[in-house]
Order: structure tokens, then sequence, then C-alpha cells
């Protein structure tokens, strides 16, 4: 979520997945904003590192299932799912 993404370790790995091109590699980001800390644009951070990165309104499940079945072929793949309150 995007609490856990005020950790370190998370952008480590981030960057190292996508210098690495790991594009077996999908992971999603529940967004609700419950963060104390306000990350900005997500997906256009992880785009630096290399990744795939949408955002979709992550209470709709055929937006879910369309996002998940368009993986990138070459380079790791994030969905930033929005639920906001």
């Amino acid at each position: 979520g995007d609490g856990e993404s005020n950790e370190g370790s998370v952008w480590e790995a981030a960057l190292l997945a996508g210098n690495l091109a790991l594009a077996n590699l999908t992971a999603i980001l529940i967004d609700n904003r419950s963060s104390s800390r306000n990350l900005g644009d997500v997906a256009a951070k992880f785009r630096l590192f290399g990744w795939q990165a949408e955002t979709i309104n992550g209470r709709s499940e055929p937006a879910l299932t369309q996002a998940l079945a368009a993986p990138a072929a070459d380079r790791p793949s994030l969905i930033v799912a929005e639920v906001l309150p």
C-alpha cells in the first residue's frame, strides 16, 4: 500500500527490479491516501525506474482485470489501484 512505500527497501527493490528488467514481476500498490507522507505520482516514479506503470480505479474489477492482462514483455509492471474514500 501507499503507507508501506515510505520504507526505503521498497524503493531499493523497485530500482533493482527495473534495472534487471524483471518482466515476470507485476506489483499492485493500493493507494488509499492513508500515508502520513504525500508520495506524489508513484506511477511516474516507477516509470523513471524502468517500470511500466499505470493508475486505475481500484474499485473497478474490469479495470484491474484489464491491467493484469497487459503486463510489459520487457520490464516489470506496476498497477496503482486508487481506492480513495
